[in-house]
C-alpha cells in the first residue's frame, strides 16, 4: 500500500519543473548525439494517459534502463595480418584479388600448377601429411573433409587411412590439383575460418622465389575500430553491448571484444592532441556486404539496470533535503510516495527506481500535462 501524503491536487507545476531540470542535468551530459543518431523512444518514452480526475498518468513499467557512450569509427576488418609465402618458386597462375572473401575449400593462389586451398584450423600447417600419420592436424584435415563432403562422418579421427587419402584425392580433383592423395607443404593454408584478403604483393605470370611473399590475409569477421578519448577508458569494457549506425542509415548490433591498456599519443600537428585507446567492436551480424574503412557512429552501452522499476523522469518531484518522490493515484486521489532515483536512461525518458519504493508495474504515475 502506498505511503505518503494524500492530496486532491498534485504538487504545483513548479515542483515538477525544478525535478525535470535536475534530470536533465543529470542525462543530458554526452547524450545529445545520441539521440540525434539513435532516436529509440524507449519503454514509458509514449504511454501518458489522462486519469479519471484528469490527471496526466504513465505507468510504472518493467524494463532495462542504460547508459551510453557515443563515438565514431571506422568498419573494415582486423589490422592483424598474416602473409603466405611461396613453398617453393613457380610461376603465379591464379591469385585472388584484394577485399576478396574466401571460405573453406577456396583457392588462395595457384603456383607452379598446384592451388593453395583453405581449410578452417587453429594451427597454420607443418608437415606433409600422407597415409599412415596420425596427430591433431590430421584431425583438423578430416574434420575439413567431412564438412566439405568428401569424407564420411565415420571416418572422422585423428589417423590418415585409406579413406582420408582416397578424400585428398577428390579435393585435389576438384581444385585443380595433381592428383596424389598426399597433402604437402603449401597445398592448403589453415585459418580458424574465413579469410579476407587483405593485400596481394604478386601478379599473375609472376616468377617467383620460395619463401616470396604472396598476400596478406586476415579474418572475414568484419570489425568496428574505434580510438577512444583515453579519458573515457574506464568507462568501456570488454563485453559491452553495441549499436552501429552504418552510412546507409541502418543498425546492427555488436560487442566491445579488445580495450587496448596502453594509451597513443597523436601526431604533433593532430586536431585532437588528447591521447587515446584502441577498442576493438565485434559485429554480431557477421560480414556487412560492400562496407571497408566506413564511418559509422557507436552507441556502446556503458552501464545498465536489468528488470528495473522505471517511472518517467518527469515524475519526480524534488524534495525538501534532497530527496525525491512520485505521485501515484489511487482511487482517483495523487498519493506522494518516496522513492530513489537510480540510473537514468539516456535514450528515453525514464529513471530506474531504486529497491524499497511502494511502487508496482502498472501503477499510474502524475507527469506533467
Amino acid at each position: 500500500m502506498a505511503t505518503g501524503t494524500s492530496t486532491d491536487n498534485p504538487t504545483g507545476r513548479g515542483g515538477y519543473l525544478t525535478s525535470v531540470a535536475v534530470a536533465v542535468a543529470v542525462i543530458g551530459v554526452g547524450c545529445g548525439l545520441y539521440l540525434a543518431f539513435f532516436r529509440a523512444g524507449g519503454a514509458g518514452a509514449n504511454n501518458s494517459t489522462t486519469s479519471s480526475n484528469g490527471l496526466a498518468t504513465s505507468a510504472v513499467v518493467r524494463t532495462t534502463v542504460a547508459t551510453h557512450d557515443l563515438v565514431s569509427g571506422t568498419l573494415g576488418y582486423s589490422n592483424s595480418t598474416a602473409s603466405l609465402t611461396a613453398a617453393a618458386g613457380g610461376v603465379i597462375e591464379t591469385v585472388a584479388q584484394a577485399g576478396t572473401t574466401i571460405r573453406r575449400g577456396g583457392v588462395l593462389y595457384r603456383l607452379g600448377g598446384q592451388p593453395a586451398v583453405l581449410l578452417y584450423g587453429p594451427k597454420a600447417a607443418w608437415r606433409t601429411l600422407v597415409a599412415g600419420i596420425s596427430g591433431a592436424d590430421v584431425r583438423t584435415l578430416n574434420a575439413n573433409l567431412q564438412a566439405l563432403g568428401y569424407l564420411p562422418g565415420a571416418a572422422a579421427g585423428s589417423d590418415f587411412g585409406p579413406q582420408t587419402e582416397s578424400a585428398v584425392r577428390r579435393l585435389q580433383q576438384a581444385s585443380g590439383a595433381e592428383v596424389t592423395g598426399i597433402v604437402a607443404l603449401g597445398d592448403v593454408v589453415f585459418a580458424p575460418g574465413a579469410v579476407h584478403v587483405a593485400a596481394v604483393s604478386v601478379t599473375v605470370g609472376q616468377i617467383v622465389e620460395a619463401g616470396a611473399q604472396l598476400i596478406q590475409i586476415t579474418s572475414a569477421q568484419q570489425v568496428v575500430s574505434i580510438a577512444l578519448d583515453a579519458a573515457n577508458q574506464t568507462e568501456v569494457h570488454v563485453g559491452n553491448p553495441v549499436q552501429i549506425e552504418l552510412p546507409d542509415g541502418s543498425s546492427t548490433g555488436g560487442v566491445v571484444s579488445d580495450v587496448a591498456r596502453v594509451a597513443t599519443s597523436p601526431p604533433a600537428d593532430s586536431p585532437n592532441p588528447s591521447p587515446t585507446i584502441a577498442v576493438t567492436v565485434r559485429l554480431r551480424g557477421g560480414h556487412t556486404a560492400g562496407l571497408d574503412q566506413a564511418p559509422v557512429q557507436v552507441s556502446i552501452t556503458t552501464a545498465s539496470e536489468h528488470d528495473a522499476l522505471a517511472v518517467p523522469v518527469g515524475a519526480l518531484l524534488a524534495q525538501p533535503g534532497g530527496s525525491y518522490a512520485v505521485q501515484v493515484v489511487r482511487g482517483g486521489t495523487a498519493v506522494t510516495t518516496p522513492v530513489t532515483p537510480g540510473r537514468f536512461s539516456d535514450t528515453s525518458n525514464l529513471v530506474a527506481i531504486g529497491a524499497g519504493s511502494a511502487l508496482h508495474v502498472g501503477d499510474q504515475v502524475v507527469v506533467p500535462g
